[in-house]
């Protein structure tokens, strides 16, 4: 079923094209389920599902806009290491920071959100939901002055201008939705979540072609790299004494 769902469209001219299959799979099993389902539970479950793909679309343009490949140098101490050893790449300064401040900002603002949507608003609950407000605008001004931007455009299929506070206040809009939405329809939401996640982490990330491809070009490289220092060793040891 993935493999037949994978084509695209020939008449996109530029990338992303349009999964074809996916489309008319999905677009025949949702008016089979508006059929036998009843139109309220079948629209608190659409809508949950619309504001998890913009807060999952808001994320990753938060991920692609900035660098998060940098490379941590090697100390003094390791300039006897191979080439190959010396280029693989490491968790770098970037992307912990990037981690740590898209952490901060996530969780504080899912506890932001559910507070708005569930406490009863005190004076010292609208006071607590102020202070949150602060670590949610200083992650994304952290990412704004501290992290850099990605300047690969193949990677830039999503462009978003404001970065990181567009995209940043777009989750916390849709986590503020989402959590109004009914009981039943979260958990729905949650039970299709995990299957498809299930799915993503059981198949679709081991074989992702742009990861298949970058995973062959390493290891080109790293074979390259071997015969290399293969080589070198096969000179020193054939000069005369």
């Amino acid at each position: 079923m993935m493999v037949f769902s994978s084509p695209s469209s020939p008449r996109s001219t530029r990338p992303p094209r349009s999964p074809i299959w996916n489309i008319l799979v999905c677009t025949i099993i949702g008016g089979f389920t508006s059929v036998i389902y009843d139109f309220e539970i079948l629209l608190h479950m659409v809508s949950g599902g619309t504001l998890m793909v913009f807060i999952i679309t808001a994320i990753a343009v938060l991920i692609l806009s900035y660098d998060l490949t940098e490379e941590v140098p090697s100390s003094p101490s390791s300039s006897e290491k191979t080439p190959l050893t010396s280029s693989s790449s490491s968790l770098g300064k970037s992307k912990f920071l990037f981690t740590v401040a898209m952490s901060l900002f996530l969780g504080t603002a899912i506890l932001l959100t559910a507070l708005v949507a569930y406490a009863n608003q005190s004076t010292r609950v609208i006071i607590f939901e102020v202070c949150l407000g602060l670590p949610i605008l200083g992650s994304l001004a952290f990412i704004k002055w501290k992290v850099p931007l990605n300047d690969d455009e193949e990677q830039l299929t999503f462009k978003s201008p404001g970065k990181p506070f567009v995209p940043g206040f777009c989750v916390v809009i849709n986590l503020f939705l989402l959590f109004h939405l009914e009981a039943r329809a979260l958990v729905q939401l949650l039970v299709y979540s995990a299957i498809g996640l299930f799915i993503y982490f059981g198949y679709g990330i081991f074989h992702s072609k742009i990861t298949l491809a970058k995973q062959k070009k390493m290891d080109g490289i790293e074979a390259s790299m071997e015969e290399l220092v293969a080589s070198s060793l096969d000179l020193d040891e054939i000069k005369p004494s």
